[in-house]
């Protein structure tokens, strides 16, 4: 193959994988941090979310006393039944309430609470709160997310064959050293650029969310995310330094592919 036509695909192969490589990020921070249960949880538990939530079912049924942990434990269950659900974890998607531990107490006038074990029957154990909400989306945003997680392996595939097809198309070691190197370097600078000022325009802007829990949250996840998104971002970027900085060591002698090129062409009888 002639030099400049090498060259010329192995631009074409490198401006492949730079988005390759980027879009493998980008479905690792989804599969791992935007679509994991644990994110949103966490949130809650350091902005004090439970607290905050008890303390408004609490105002608005004084009479009301909940267990210790009740309110954490069955919005984690949602929460956890929610992503489980977008994850193809299971078919279903359960919004129960365990009322079980509130069956005994009294709540106001309400026939359906009273002190009176018998009476108190009348209450199934558990409430499914998912006919109270609009959970189309949810379900509609299921095959989407199918999608995602199959383009996360599909470009991690992806990007192994354009690393491949760059060694194929490498003359030296040296080379597609240099070559990878650079790819993984570009692609982590890309990556960490926006995640640099987006915390920032978050925090500088609180008037996005007006709720006082929800503004914290969105912080909290938006940093979690983020955070994330950058432990990626220089791990490509010390992966790509790392193996650039080994190709001032490799000596510039042909790859395998091309040693035996050149054995097959000195094989050729020569013509006169």
């Amino acid at each position: 193959m002639k030099v400049w036509l090498r060259y010329s695909i192995l631009v074409i192969v490198f401006l492949l994988l730079i988005p390759s490589l980027l879009g493998f990020a980008a479905l690792s921070v989804t599969k791992f941090k935007l679509l994991k249960a644990g994110t949103y949880i966490n949130a809650l538990e350091k902005n004090d979310g439970y607290g905050l939530i008890e303390a408004h079912i609490t105002k608005n049924y004084s009479s009301l006393k909940l267990p210790e942990g009740y309110t954490k434990s069955q919005i984690d269950s949602s929460i956890t039944s929610v992503f489980d659900y977008l994850n193809g974890q299971t078919d279903l998607l359960e919004l129960k309430i365990d009322v079980r531990p509130l069956k005994q107490q009294y709540l106001g006038n309400s026939a359906l609470f009273m002190q009176d074990s018998a009476e108190s029957k009348l209450l199934p154990d558990y409430i499914d709160m998912a006919p109270q909400f609009d959970t189309s989306m949810i379900s509609q945003a299921r095959p989407i997310i199918g999608i995602a997680r199959a383009g996360f392996y599909g470009l991690a595939i992806l990007s192994l064959a354009l690393l491949e097809a760059a060694f194929l198309l490498c003359a030296t070691l040296k080379g597609w050293l240099r070559f990878t190197g650079s790819s993984f370097l570009v692609s982590g600078a890309l990556l960490l650029m926006p995640l640099l000022v987006l915390p920032g325009m978050i925090a500088r802007n609180p008037k996005m969310v007006q709720n006082e829990l929800a503004a914290p949250l969105l912080l909290d996840v938006a940093n979690d995310i983020a955070q994330f998104a950058r432990a990626i971002a220089f791990t490509f970027m010390g992966a790509g330094a790392v193996v650039f900085g080994l190709s001032f060591f490799a000596k510039k002698q042909p790859t395998v592919v091309q040693k035996r090129k050149q054995k097959k062409s000195k094989r050729r009888p020569s013509r006169h």
